[in-house]
Order: structure tokens, then sequence, then C-alpha cells
């Protein structure tokens, strides 16, 4: 009898823990879709019902197809950069049978024939082209995912401060499937750019950097800062905060971390993601225009002075003295008196 009153009084003082011990085990799990909506829209909640790594594989399914998205994105963009710009063929124009073809044994050229030139090259290693394509796309791809997967790395190291911090043993497993799912947003961009490009459009530069240069006081900082500030710059996009948010929801939901520490893991992982592509030289900005010397000679710049007039940088020119009008009519006359031939007119012969 006292345990029955004993049990009844543990419901009575905590109704709503013992209701969700008991509708927990009853709730149906979350679909594939269902999770990837729910982690973009709901990352609090998903967050908090974050099962361990064991109980699903859904985060081994986002990770391929992030990575599948990185990399065909990644060879996709390569393709279009490396191929060649459609030129217009140059027709001939119509002039009589004027122009030769030495391609055709110096026969005239047709009015409104292609005059383009086949490239160069062995047409014995024509059939090797496909082949080599199909190796540097692998090598793309494999470079891009490869990137996406040190990221995850990364992001599993500094949310092991969360739990440092709290006073408990890192869960690396559960750090790294929220990297994972983190990383989602990265996958939907991928996605859009691949959207965008098959409608014929092509991207520009890797989120903001193209609009860096535009900043006053770009072209006053030093080379590193603009290397930092570049390196930055390519990463903001909508996309990469959204991603960086869904980094803090987790770090404050899943692995039960305060605020402060999954802001001071925010920032970690930006000043490390912006550090690192400067310092291994992946991301360096262009040299601001200066004084500097080539091969013993000073090239001015377009903030340096003009040189004077007359002279080169590093080279010195004696000018020529300007002569009078006098002496140079008195030259003149001299040297008609020394060619008397031709200063006398011919006279004929009687």
């Amino acid at each position: 009898m006292t345990s029955i009153e004993a049990m009844n009084q543990r419901d009575i003082q905590k109704p709503g823990e013992t209701r969700l011990a008991r509708s927990a085990p009853n709730r149906p799990q979350r679909g594939l879709l269902g999770s990837m909506s729910t982690v973009l829209l709901q990352p609090a909640l998903f967050f908090r019902t974050l099962p361990p790594m064991s109980a699903t594989r859904q985060w081994l399914w986002v990770a391929l197809l992030v990575l599948a998205l990185v990399g065909f994105n990644a060879v996709r963009r390569e393709s279009l950069s490396a191929s060649p710009a459609g030129e217009a063929p140059i027709i001939a124009p119509d002039v009589g049978g004027g122009i030769l073809d030495p391609r055709q044994g110096g026969a005239p050229i047709d009015p409104g024939m292609s005059l383009e030139v086949p490239p160069a090259g062995n047409p014995q290693e024509a059939g090797t082209g496909d082949e080599m394509d199909t190796a540097t796309r692998w090598t793309t791809a494999l470079i891009a995912a490869s990137g996406v997967v040190l990221i995850w790395f990364g992001q599993t190291v500094l949310l092991s401060e969360v739990s440092l911090l709290n006073g408990t043993a890192p869960r690396l497993a559960h750090n790294f499937q929220i990297a994972i799912w983190a990383s989602l947003p990265l996958g939907l961009l991928a996605l859009l750019q691949l959207l965008y490009q098959a409608g014929g459009a092509v991207i520009g530069e890797p989120g903001l950097s193209g609009l860096v240069g535009e900043l006053p006081f770009y072209a006053d900082l030093p080379l590193f800062a603009r290397s930092l500030l570049l390196s930055f710059a390519s990463n903001l996009t909508l996309f990469w905060l959204w991603s960086l948010m869904l980094i803090y929801f987790g770090a404050r939901f899943a692995l039960h971390g305060r605020r402060w520490i999954a802001l001071l893991v925010l920032i970690s992982w930006v000043i490390v993601l912006t550090l690192v592509p400067v310092l291994t030289g992946n991301i360096k900005a262009e040299a601001s225009p200066a004084t500097e010397m080539t091969d013993g000679m000073f090239m001015p710049s377009e903030f340096g002075e003009p040189p004077p007039e007359g002279e080169m940088p590093g080279l010195t020119f004696d000018a020529p003295v300007p002569e009078s009008t006098e002496q140079a009519q008195i030259e003149t006359e001299n040297f008609a008196e020394m060619t008397p031939d031709a200063a006398e007119p011919a006279h004929g012969s009687n």
C-alpha cells in the first residue's frame, strides 16, 4: 500500500515528465524528407529530439547527398569555366575568288565559306580526350567532397568544447552527426546552383568576394588583411549563415550548451574557416599597385610621380642642344658649296 501511494505521489509531482516518458516510445520516427525539412525549418525541435547515431542511418544518407551535390556542382562549374566561349565563324567575303585556301591546295575560297581552323594536335591522340576529361572530373569532385569532409571533422572537434565546458566527456559521434545535419544548407546551395547553371547562366565569384574590391578602404589595407577579408567574403552567403545557425542550435539543444558556449564555437569556426585558406595560399588577394623594381628599373605605378620629360627611370639621356636658325643656315650653304653639281642646273650639250 505504501509503494502504490509513493508511485501516485511521483505522478502527481511530475505529470509532464511521466506523460513524455510514456509517449516517447509511441512517437513515430520521422522519415528522411521529414527530418530534412525539420532541421531546415524547425532546428530547435530537431536537435532536441536528435537520436543517437546508432539508432538511425539518416545522417549517412544526408552525408552522401551533400557530398554528391557539392562534387557534381564543382565539376559543372569547372567544365563551364574551362570550355571556350563560342566564337562566331569567320566567313569568306565575296571578293571574286581572290582569296586562296591553303587547306585546299591553293584553290579559291568560295564566298560564304567558313574559315574555321581545326584545333591543333595529333589526330591519333584525339580519342584519349574523353578519358582524360573523366579523370579530371573525378579529381575535381573528390577534391570538393574532401573539403566538405574536412569541414565536418573541424566542426566535430570544435563542438567538443561544449561538452568540455559543461564538465562532461565529448561525444564525437554525436558531434559528427550534428556537423553533417548542419551542412544540409550547403547541399541545398549546390542544388540551386546546378539548376541555375542548367538554365544557361554562369555563376560568378563565390559569396560576396566580387564586391570586396569596391570597398573604399580595401586598397589601403595590408596584403594579409585584404586576403582575410576576401576569404571571409567568399564564404558569406545566406546558406552559410543558415549552416552556422544550425551549428548553434545543435550546440544549444543537442549538446545542452549555454548560449555563450555556442557563440564561442561559432566564432572559433568562423576564424578557422577564414584563416586557413589564407595560410595555405588557396586565397590570396592581389597586390596593390605600387612602385616595383623589375630588372633593375623602377616601374612607376599609377599613384607614383611621372618621370621628368626626356628621362626614363633608371636611365639618363642627354637631350640634344637645339641649334639656332643662323647656324643651321650656314651649314646648309656649306653643304651646297661642297656639292656644286647638285646645286648648278644641268646644261644641255651643243
